[in-house]
């Protein structure tokens, strides 16, 4: 038996077809990226930042455009001295409220860099913790550009990235 390879006289499905033989692998981790603060500080070491992205659902692979659809949970978590306080439970504010709270005090203003179209943001936690760790996680539907390269098709296999970087820092 001789190993299948990719050839160009396999024939091909109808460009329809494509999108329910693609295979996609994402590759997702956790980055850890320094932010200097946008206000004075009493220290100016850069503040250490977790980014972390979840993947929950890709439900469009676009070849002509080489854009795909991903929903997943954007999280970041950093320590905030000021934001500590007494007690043992978290404070927790959700939607509008915990988007208000961003707003309001220093963050983390991170973006996708290789977004298509600006990212809708479904739901929104934010958490203070009494020790002054802030977590802020935001499910979040984007649409993102990856270069494909479909010349073995159905035979190939794609890797879909997700680019996130720091804005301003």
């Amino acid at each position: 038996k001789r190993p299948l390879r990719c050839i160009d006289r396999f024939t091909r499905p109808a460009r329809s077809m494509r999108s329910s033989f693609l295979v996609a692998v994402l590759w997702v981790g956790f980055w850890s990226i320094s932010a200097r603060a946008a206000e004075p500080a009493a220290s100016a070491a850069p503040r250490i930042v977790q980014v972390g992205f979840h993947l929950i659902n890709l439900p469009e692979i676009n070849e002509p455009a080489e854009t795909f659809l991903a929903i997943g949970y954007l999280n970041l978590t950093w320590h905030e001295p000021a934001a500590a306080f007494e007690g043992v439970e978290p404070k927790v504010w959700f939607e509008e409220e915990a988007e208000e709270k961003v707003r309001e005090s220093w963050h983390p203003n991170v973006q996708f860099a290789n977004q298509a179209a600006p990212a809708e943001t479904l739901h929104t936690v934010l958490t203070f913790k009494p020790d002054g760790t802030i977590v802020y996680g935001r499910e979040i539907e984007v649409s993102l550009e990856s270069e494909l390269n479909l010349h073995c098709f159905p035979f190939d296999r794609q890797t879909l990235e997700v680019q996130i970087e720091s804005f301003g820092y």
